[in-house]
């Protein structure tokens, strides 16, 4: 019997070649398009509940439940709002980093250039402590995120309680899938747990969030995703963290049809737990894999310039291993940068400035 081949790792070099191409370079902006207007488009969903949980408020069966998904509302056009603008931020400082930082630390490589050394040195410490505290507001709507899964877990519990309190049928499938998505919340957070743990990462990291983000929108046959990217080493609990999360999403799926299977379509509340739920689902989704691309992106560029630093404290940084960052852009000028810049601006482009004045008039 053959032995199954194992698959070979990407390295750096092939990463950079890879979102350098420019058909994975669409995949990777289409992909950001698509999930970018897919998370503005929650807002016209919002609507629609907004107006069955009304229905529902009018059947006097409970407390209301419309100003509680009003204020809901509120904060998640505010969630979306910081995320734009966290796009933007990344993608400014990846073109600073590609268009200035790189070529002026790459060319410590010649020999008449090394008297440039403590200049590209300070540039560079420079640009690290800005990143640094440019990346804050990032952790900052990881954890606005969270709070928004726990609220939505919460209000969907709610309406299961009560729905279920009336229903002539599905109560046991109801609560299945709204304790289904309580723990998909939780495997969500132990991803992002898992990633703050990592002293430095892997290029894989980054690579592995693009075609997962690309996999995700829906995208076939792109070379992104052709070859399986594995995640082990110092990735390998990341890795177990997303197979986890990926079970569960599974398990939330048939939760799902089961119950809209049995519920009625006609009861106005199991109408609207049907709505919150699949809502639920839909942000969870969704915003778990543009966030892990922004966190990755982050990730990758604190360590490229970790590695850079520290090469050039090197009294001759051409006598010692050049970093990878550094190597490939002496050879053919390519970068990751240059391409997640873009994959950013499609993120903020691709969400309407105009839900956020809608949301607070």
């Amino acid at each position: 019997m053959s032995q199954p081949t194992k698959v070979k790792p990407y390295t750096y070099a092939e990463v950079v070649k890879t979102y350098e191409k420019p058909d994975v370079q669409q995949d990777l902006n289409d992909a950001c398009s698509k999930l970018a207007h897919a998370m503005s488009a929650m807002m016209d969903k919002f609507d629609a509940i907004t107006r069955q949980m009304h229905t529902i408020d009018m059947l006097r069966r409970g407390p209301p439940l419309k100003p509680k998904w009003d204020s809901l509302r509120q904060d998640f056009a505010e969630f979306l709002w910081q995320f734009r603008s966290n796009s933007g931020i990344i993608s400014g400082r990846f073109k600073l980093f590609h268009s200035t930082v790189l070529p002026m630390c790459t060319q410590i490589l010649k020999p008449a250039r090394l008297a440039n050394r403590p200049e590209s040195m300070q540039v560079l410490h420079s640009f690290i402590t800005l990143s640094a505290d440019q990346s804050a507001p990032t952790r900052t709507l990881i954890q606005r995120f969270f709070r928004l899964n726990a609220q939505f877990v919460a209000f969907l519990t709610e309406l299961t309680n009560l729905t279920t309190r009336y229903a002539a049928s599905a109560q046991q499938e109801m609560f299945d899938l709204s304790q289904r998505l309580s723990e998909m919340e939780t495997h969500i957070q132990r991803i992002f747990s898992t990633t703050s743990e990592l002293c430095t990462a892997e290029v894989l990291h980054v690579f592995y969030a693009s075609c997962r983000l690309v996999s995700s929108s829906g995208h076939v046959g792109s070379k992104l995703t052709r070859k399986p990217v594995i995640l082990d080493g110092d990735l390998s609990r990341i890795g177990r963290a997303y197979e986890h999360c990926d079970r569960k999403r599974n398990e939330v799926a048939h939760a799902q049809y089961s119950s809209q299977l049995r519920q009625s379509r006609t009861d106005p509340m199991s109408i609207g737990q049907t709505m919150v739920s699949t809502f639920v689902l839909d942000h969870m989704l969704a915003c778990e894999a543009a966030l892990n691309m922004l966190n990755a992106s982050w990730l990758r560029l604190r360590t490229d310039c970790n590695d850079m630093f520290g090469w050039l404290k090197n009294q001759n940084p051409s006598q010692h291993p050049v970093p990878a960052v550094i190597y490939c852009y002496a050879q053919s000028r390519s970068t990751l940068f240059a391409p997640l810049a873009a994959a950013m601006d499609a993120f903020s482009s691709g969400i309407d400035p105009s839900l956020f004045t809608a949301a607070r008039s």
